[in-house]
């Protein structure tokens, strides 16, 4: 009622209607990330789902306790769910424009052997080095793989001219397989020269040295794949500064025959294998999918 002269108003009696959900919103907010230690366990950090698939429906989900099946797929143990991404080509490519389908991690599966035909070297020779005999020499050795996946240890050495800072290059081996090495530093040469500054300036720098490798046809030990073939040795990161000299590989495009043994995942869902012949080339990328309004998802349970 309301108030009077005399006696203030009072409120409205009325039974209550009670209280009923008004609606339920899962957070879909960051944890705290943990330490596993199992190469299979995935944590997502910021927004985003992983992708898994059966047979006719897509599911998305932050858990990221995965496994490797029987069949090498990536799946979530506790329902089989198979985890969707990219696999890599025959070269190692992986295309993320092309249509998503499950990653498969083949433990066990064998890589065939592939010849060398690019080797990177680098080091720093002595600019100080006496020409005298036995002139100063800076060498290292590098594993040259034929088609087969066979190594035959090639020493290439650089070795004090008398001319100012010029070195003549040689490539020898002590493997009964190897006939025959031939260098050409450029234009049918064996010699760079460096300038003051330590730079190498003849052959020019992207000029990459040639090496020709002529193998036995057999031996002891069967019949070689590729005979011969050339190598070719960029060196353009060796210089010529007074200092301790040393030379040393540090690429080499050839390898031997190998299994897959281990993978890794790198931050960005990169899967990478890694081979018996200390080789790694990638296998995958795990696919994210992001939402405007994750809360508007419906759950599916596990």
């Amino acid at each position: 009622s309301a108030p009077t002269e005399t006696r203030g108003g009072t409120n409205p009696q009325q039974v209550g209607l009670g209280i009923k959900i008004g609606g339920i919103d899962v957070l879909h907010t960051q944890g705290s990330l943990q330490a596993t230690g199992r190469t299979t366990d995935f944590a997502i950090q910021g927004s985003g789902f992983f992708i898994a698939k059966d047979a006719n429906r897509t599911f998305y989900t932050r858990d990221g306790a995965f496994d490797v099946a029987v069949s090498g797929e990536l799946v979530n143990p506790t329902n089989a769910y198979k985890v969707q991404g990219w696999r890599a080509d025959t070269n190692g490519v992986v295309d993320i424009d092309a249509p998503l389908t499950s990653i498969i991690i083949p433990m066990g599966q064998s890589i065939a052997a592939q010849v060398s035909t690019q080797v990177t070297i680098q080091g720093n020779l002595d600019a100080t080095a006496s020409s005298v005999a036995p002139a100063d020499s800076f060498s290292t050795t590098v594993d040259i793989f034929d088609s087969l996946g066979a190594a035959h240890p090639v020493t290439v050495k650089y070795t004090k001219t008398v001319n100012p800072r010029e070195w003549d290059v040689t490539a020898t081996s002590t493997d009964p397989m190897v006939n025959a090495l031939t260098v050409d530093t450029g234009a049918g040469g064996t010699t760079v020269t460096f300038d003051a500054q330590g730079r190498r300036t003849a052959p020019a720098a992207g000029v990459p040295m040639s090496i020709d490798v002529d193998l036995a046809t057999a031996s002891g030990a069967g019949t070689t794949g590729t005979v011969a073939f050339t190598v070719e040795v960029d060196h353009d990161a060796i210089t010529q500064f007074a200092g301790p000299g040393n030379v040393v590989q540090s690429f080499n495009n050839g390898y031997s025959a190998g299994s897959l043994m281990s993978f890794s995942v790198g931050p960005l869902g990169d899967v990478t294998g890694i081979f018996s012949n200390g080789t790694s080339r990638p296998l995958g990328q795990i696919a994210m999918a992001l939402f405007t309004n994750p809360a508007g998802l419906a759950r599916a349970g596990s």
